[in-house]
């Protein structure tokens, strides 16, 4: 009877639906508060900062959001107008038009830096151009620490992160990412042999990915993402695997005009710190061609009430539109208790960079807008929060230093001692998801597997151990941190998939597993 029941599932196109809900209805659980029992008083993720169970953490993190709203309160004081205004009728956002704005103004824009930030000894422009960056929040990481714990354990721990955390061993990495073995064929590595069984195994690839994007489930695309996909079809599994449809739905090009019709209406004076992120990017040269959609990204993400209320973590306080100074217009019309701006989350150096390489794939805006939100909500958030719950920045970093010490401890503690810890290089690449560390095919390629491991992004701290361990016989050579520095900023030729391996599963590579992998 059960087989009965799926088969009429699946001839009735019911199957898929029922899977995907349950996958996006488990993953809404997580993101809740939710006690399994009186003697639990940890929730299953810590999405407020109220739910983090570790005094020291939470108070880091009520601290670095009060900090980041007392530096917003202080920029609308600053400039002399209400926080929000609302625009008269038929005037358009001039931020829209790329042509009508060559650079964003920044006069009556103070230092927007938090408390913890560096600023620039000169008062340069780029000091005032964000609430905060990598490099701040690189810095009070690392000020997080137990005021309790024992002097001893403080002075053994040679990493920078002194935050006693459960961080996976190597051995468990390993079996948990087992796809990622030589034993099985990649994306990533075969397309490169041009030999009759890769191209059997690119062929078939395509095939199950047609056939997957037609029929299959959110699990099923990301387990599928495990181990890579062609280029032609990453795009529609990336949205069925995030929780999307394959293709862009009518209902998402109606919701994307619509927040650019807020955008058009409102003037909230986070607008232009969000630019000033757009602004960034778009002098990389491998996005410089995407100002456009990267502008109206940004600010309908600013728009988007669906952020605050489906992001694993809330990364910011939200403001609300009581609290504020905004204009009789702005008052009369909108709710006193929407967030300002609606997504909750406040413009910070870097939010562009995660949508960048997205551009790549999606040539309609609203399909790219849907990505990058979904994206956010279940990925990039983690890496703009403190707390102690698994693959948040805490941890992914502290995972970093335990794998690297553990795996080359002379190296480790070499760079110590020329004043370069591990973890201030690796930091960045971090927190950025190695967008401008990689080239963008391998960005794409490591993002494949952390949507496929159910956006894990602990996979960017075995990366990140692995470059240095690829380079440590070079690094082990270097007496400053200057010359060390360098090696590790040359990145461009390195190739994501073959490093992973390497790190993962170095003794189980030899020729016998090469020639004999699994399609």
């Amino acid at each position: 009877h059960c087989n009965q029941i799926v088969n009429l599932l699946e001839t009735f196109g019911y199957k898929e639906i029922i899977a995907n809900s349950a996958a996006k209805s488990y993953e809404k659980a997580k993101n809740t508060q939710l006690y399994l029992d009186k003697d639990f008083t940890k929730s299953v993720n810590a999405r407020h900062s109220i739910d983090e169970s570790i005094s020291f953490i939470q108070e880091a993190r009520i601290s670095w959001e009060s900090g980041i709203t007392d530096e917003l309160m202080a920029i609308t004081t600053e400039a002399k107008r209400p926080f929000i205004l609302v625009r008269s009728a038929g005037i358009v956002n001039p931020f829209l038009d790329v042509d009508t704005v060559d650079h964003i103004p920044i006069s009556a824009i103070g230092s927007v830096a938090p408390p913890n930030a560096s600023t620039n000894e000169e008062g340069s422009e780029d000091a005032a151009r964000f609430l905060y960056d990598c490099d701040d929040l690189y810095e009070t990481v690392i000020t997080i620490q137990n005021n309790n714990a024992n002097d001893n354990y403080l002075s053994r721990n040679l990493g920078l992160i002194k935050l006693s955390l459960h961080t996976p061993s190597l051995d468990q990495l390993c079996k948990k990412y087992i796809e990622l073995s030589p034993v099985y064929s990649q994306i990533g590595i075969d397309e490169s042999y041009n030999s009759p069984s890769s191209n059997k195994f690119l062929s078939l690839r395509h095939e199950e990915a047609e056939i997957l994007v037609s029929t299959g489930s959110i699990g099923e695309a990301r387990h599928f993402l495990r181990r890579g996909v062609v280029s032609s079809m990453r795009a529609k599994v990336w949205r069925l695997a995030l929780g999307l449809t394959p293709e862009a739905l009518p209902v998402e090009l109606n919701i994307f005009d619509s927040l650019k019709d807020s955008c058009d209406r409102l003037d909230i004076i986070t607008d232009e710190l969000y630019l000033f992120d757009v602004q960034n990017v778009i002098d990389l040269p491998a996005f410089f061609v995407f100002e456009e959609e990267l502008r109206e990204v940004a600010l309908c993400f600013s728009r988007d009430e669906w952020i605050l209320n489906n992001s694993a973590y809330l990364i910011h306080q939200p403001i609300l539109h009581k609290n504020i100074n905004s204009s009789n217009e702005a008052k009369e019309l909108l709710d006193p208790n929407i967030s300002l701006p609606p997504s909750g989350v406040q413009p910070f150096a870097g939010l562009a960079l995660y949508n960048a390489p997205l551009c790549y794939l999606y040539k309609t805006r609203h399909s790219l807008y849907h990505v990058c939100r979904n994206a956010f909500a279940l990925i990039w958030c983690k890496l703009n929060v403190f707390s102690s719950d698994e693959f948040t920045l805490l941890p992914v970093c502290k995972t970093f230093e335990s794998l690297l010490m553990n795996v080359c401890p002379k190296l480790f503690i070499h760079l110590g001692r020329i004043q370069l810890p591990p973890l201030q290089v690796a930091f960045q690449w971090i927190y950025q998801g190695f967008v401008n560390v990689l080239e963008i095919d391998q960005v794409l390629l490591l993002w494949d597997r952390i949507i496929g491991y159910g956006m894990d992004t602990y996979l960017l701290a075995v990366l990140s151990a692995a470059i240095f361990v690829s380079r440590s016989e070079s690094l082990l050579q270097c007496s400053n941190a200057n010359d060390a520095t360098i090696i590790l900023q040359e990145n461009s030729r390195l190739r994501t998939i073959p490093l992973l391996q390497l790190f993962l599963y170095s003794e189980k590579i030899d020729d016998d597993v090469i020639t004999s992998r699994k399609i």
